[in-house]
């Protein structure tokens, strides 16, 4: 797959939004939170958690389920795992389609790169609209 299509594919899904807006992804902060605090966090939701959940549901999961199954099988088994293990039942749909998503970039690029940055994008524009946007506002 050439880059400008993963590229593509990434700016699709920084683009995609669910029905409700990216409120849903906001994030409580109580009171005033420390500068350092604020930026582990964000650093762990857009660098390290892509990271480790493309590594462990698209490098292992989705590979081992793909040598039994057909493309979309795995796909969907994989990101239905993926999405469940996030805790939000309304957030099930949405998830799953994106991780979806990045399953089919993992198998056509056959790089884990593809679905980090375009996680790693998905959590950037969650991450940010938490902490710029006044409450009750969605990106």
């Amino acid at each position: 797959m050439p880059e400008g299509a993963a590229l593509a594919w990434i700016y699709l899904l920084l683009l995609w939004r669910n029905p409700g807006g990216w409120q849903e992804y906001r994030l409580h902060w109580p009171g005033r939170l420390l500068v350092g605090v604020s930026l582990l966090v964000g650093f762990g939701a857009v660098v390290l958690a892509p990271m480790i959940e493309e590594v462990l549901f698209r490098g292992l999961l989705y590979r081992w389920l793909r040598q039994r199954l057909p493309v979309g099988a795995a796909a969907l088994l994989s990101a239905l795992l993926h999405a469940g293990l996030h805790f939000d039942p309304a957030a099930i749909p949405r998830f799953t389609v994106t991780f979806v998503l990045f399953a089919l970039l993992y198998e056509k690029t056959r790089s884990l790169w593809c679905p980090i940055l375009a996680h790693g994008g998905h959590n950037l524009v969650a991450v940010a609209s938490a902490f710029l946007l006044p409450e009750g506002e969605a990106a």
